[in-house]
């Protein structure tokens, strides 16, 4: 199957413009929507890019967080997961079926007549980082309260495995409004 790729590692596009390179994603059947840390839970832009802008009509292949994860946030049959192939070439050739077979290639994008995907985080780093900005400057902690991010981040275990211990800490400072506008989470 033939793949393009575009970005830093890509030939399509100059190295050092690569984010004003213009792709044309309505030639395309699928988008690899491949993390570039496979965890659990772990699932960004990449695959939201694709199926939150309903003016593509492309079909991600995801790999990454497992299938689970997925399935619990994702319309049903709006993505391919690389793990239900034994290998590369069972997935290239399940691609070409779908490619030569438009009725089952457009069961992956019918959940779109019915399912509308809305945004909840900011649409710009600004609008991201200023709130964080703004509390980390107005906000006194102490050494005892500030969080450990390497011993709640850790890629080698699943990401995710201390949100209750940094969601508990957020008790003792304005981590709670961060948390409140990130996740719409309250602090206990």
């Amino acid at each position: 199957i033939h793949i393009d790729i575009y970005g830093k590692c890509g030939i399509l596009c100059s190295k050092e413009n690569h984010h004003q390179c213009n792709i044309n994603l309505d030639e395309y059947y699928f988008y690899l929507a491949f993390e570039n840390t496979r965890c659990n839970s772990y699932i960004t832009e990449k695959f939201w890019n694709i199926i939150s802008n309903n003016n593509y009509r492309i079909v991600p292949i995801v790999m990454g967080a497992n299938e689970n994860d997925y399935k619990l946030i994702a319309p049903k049959q709006s993505y391919i997961h690389i793990n239900n192939y034994k290998t590369p070439e069972d997935l290239a050739k399940y691609l070409n079926y779908l490619i030569n077979n438009s009725e089952k290639y457009l069961q992956y994008l019918q959940w779109r007549e019915y399912t509308i995907i809305e945004s909840k985080f900011p649409t710009t780093w600004m609008n991201l980082l200023c709130p964080l900005c703004q509390m980390a400057y107005e906000t006194q902690i102490s050494i005892d309260d500030r969080l450990n991010f390497s011993s709640w981040y850790n890629p080698k275990i699943d990401c995710h495995h201390n949100d209750v211990k940094m969601f508990n800490k957020c008790k003792q400072t304005n981590l709670r409004v961060w948390m409140n506008w990130m996740h719409n989470m309250e602090c206990p």
